[in-house]
């Protein structure tokens, strides 16, 4: 049913060396790039239209089919030709594309993880194929974009705005720790102000996004230089009136962690 060998050229993708045989490993990642998921019935419970999809269960889908164990070969070729200097075949840009358009979203999530370290190499290629894999995406995908953004939103801060603007409006309870947590980096980082970063959370309606923020100013208080930015931007949080009192709870135990100067 396709597992076993697709299971095998992944395998062969970690340990490739020759020329002649990297070709015929591409050649093999073609013919089965479009086999058809042995597991399409049972995917229709992660459609669309189900309720409580979530990351998990994508990643579970891609490691449990056909194509995702071929995306993740290809990506796996590819981060190995980057990582030696070493020119990257026009076809396998050609499977990486296919791969981040894939019908059966979860199998795009390899192509997903590849993409902080491509965009490093090859910048266009990296954005570019970021750009496919969210167009039209279920909410669920979202989360798996942090290690791109994070990568991302200090030296392309006005494409990484515009792509948290799209998940204020596409990403819901999905993306919205995601959105939280680069919001506030931002913020650290003096790409926005608290105002802003305010604004917008209650814009975005989310508690997970409030968590998000929280996790980020928690985490960092001993870290002296920004400490105050933190405790700043933990202090405008709980004074606003949307803020979610739950989230107390988790802030309170960090500051007996703060050191004393």
């Amino acid at each position: 049913n396709g597992h076993t060998s697709s299971k095998a050229l992944y395998a062969i993708s970690y340990v490739v060396r020759g020329k002649d045989i990297q070709k015929k490993l591409i050649e093999s990642f073609i013919r089965m790039s479009e086999h058809p998921d042995p597991e399409k019935i049972g995917q229709i419970i992660f459609s669309k239209d189900k309720e409580g999809l979530n990351e998990d269960d994508l990643s579970h889908i891609s490691i449990n089919s056909v194509r995702g164990h071929i995306a993740d070969g290809v990506t796996t070729l590819t981060g190995s030709l980057l990582e030696k200097e070493s020119g990257i075949p026009e076809e396998l840009y050609k499977l990486l594309e296919r791969f981040a358009t894939d019908p059966v979203e979860a199998v795009r999530i390899h192509v997903i993880e590849l993409l902080p370290f491509l965009e490093q190499k090859v910048t266009e290629k990296g954005w570019s194929l970021f750009e496919k894999a969210f167009e039209k995406a279920h909410p669920a995908l979202w989360p798996h974009a942090y290690r791109f953004l994070y990568y991302q939103y200090k030296k392309h801060f006005n494409r990484v705005s515009q792509i948290l603007e799209r998940i204020k409006t596409e990403g819901g309870q999905h993306g919205a720790e995601l959105w939280g947590t680069i919001s506030a980096l931002c913020f650290l980082d003096n790409l926005i102000t608290i105002e802003l970063l305010t604004v917008q959370l209650n814009e975005f309606n989310q508690e997970d996004a409030w968590c998000g923020a929280v996790r980020v100013f928690t985490s960092n208080l001993k870290t002296p230089d920004i400490r105050n930015k933190c405790l700043n931007g933990l202090i405008a949080l709980i004074k606003n009136n949307a803020f979610p009192l739950k989230l107390l709870s988790t802030i309170e135990p960090t500051f007996s962690q703060i050191p004393i100067p």
